[in-house]
C-alpha cells in the first residue's frame, strides 16, 4: 500500500481524504516503519487543504514539537528531570549559611536555593553565603545533600535557559554525559555538560556551539554537584 501512494495521488475529496484519516487512527501504527509513506501522504495531502494562515501555524507547531522533543530526548541521556513552571518555595526558613542548609535540607526534606546564578563570574565562594530560601524538595528526587541555583546565560540551550531552576546533587563523581556545575577560576561557577574525564582534568562544554569547551582540574573543589533537575519558566 504505502508504495502505491508515490505512484497515483488520490482524487481531492473531502470524504475520501477524510476515510484515509479514519483508517490511519483506527488501523495503523504510526510507529511502524513500513506505514511511514503513507503517513507521509496524508500530512502532505492535509498541509495542501490548509490556507496559508494554517499552513504557517501548523509549521510553527511542528518547530516547537520538534524543539521540545530534541530537549526531552537531551535531558534523558543527561539525567536531568525536566520540570515546567517555577518551584514550590518553602516558607519559615531562617537565614543560614549554604553549607549548613544543605546539611539541614536533608533532614527537612527542602532543598537551599542560592540567588547568585551559576553562570556568574563573580569569583564568590557559594559554601559560606547566607541562604534564606527553601524549594520543596520533588518527590523524584531521593533523601540527599541538594542545592539549588539560578542559571545565567544561554550557554546551554536548549536544555537550561536564562533564568531556569537548576537543583544540584551535591558530591558524587562527576562522570561523561551529566551536567554539572564547576568552578572556573577566572570566571566564577559555571553550568556546563561533561563531554570528558581523564584522570587529571574534566573537559566542560556548552550545549550552544557558540561557546568553546573548557577544562578544570578533577579535584572535589572544582566541582560543585551534578544537575538533576531543572524548573523552565518559559514551558509554564
Amino acid at each position: 500500500m504505502a508504495d502505491e501512494f508515490d505512484v497515483y495521488h488520490l482524487p481531492d475529496d473531502d470524504a475520501l481524504f477524510r476515510a484515509a484519516a479514519e483508517h490511519a487512527a483506527r488501523d495503523l501504527d504510526p510507529a511502524d516503519p513500513a506505514n511511514a509513506r503513507y503517513y507521509e501522504w496524508l500530512a502532505r495531502d492535509a498541509r495542501a487543504r490548509q490556507t496559508p494562515a494554517e499552513r504557517t501555524e501548523t509549521a510553527a507547531r511542528a518547530e516547537d514539537f520538534a524543539q521540545r522533543w530534541a530537549v526531552r530526548h537531551q535531558a534523558a541521556r543527561l539525567r536531568v528531570t525536566l520540570a515546567s513552571g517555577a518551584p514550590a518555595f518553602a516558607t519559615g526558613a531562617r537565614s543560614i549559611s549554604v553549607r549548613e542548609s544543605v546539611s539541614a535540607g536533608r533532614r527537612t526534606g527542602r532543598v537551599p536555593a542560592f540567588d547568585v546564578r551559576a553562570a556568574a563570574g563573580t569569583g564568590r565562594e557559594i559554601w559560606d553565603e547566607a541562604c534564606d530560601q527553601w524549594i520543596v524538595r520533588p518527590d523524584e528526587l531521593p533523601p540527599g545533600d541538594y542545592l539549588a541555583l539560578r542559571v545565567s546565560g544561554d550557554s546551554m540551550t536548549p536544555l537550561l535557559h536564562d533564568g531556569d531552576t537548576i537543583v544540584l546533587r551535591i558530591g558524587g563523581e562527576a562522570s561523561p554525559e551529566t551536567v554539572v556545575v564547576a568552578r572556573l577560576p577566572d570566571d566564577g561557577y559555571v553550568v556546563k555538560k561533561v563531554a570528558r574525564a581523564d584522570a587529571d582534568f574534566l573537559e566542560l562544554e556548552s550545549l550552544n556551539d557558540a561557546y568553546s569547551s573548557r577544562s578544570v582540574p578533577r579535584r572535589d573543589a572544582a566541582v560543585l554537584g551534578t544537575v538533576v533537575m531543572r524548573w523552565c519558566v518559559h514551558e509554564a
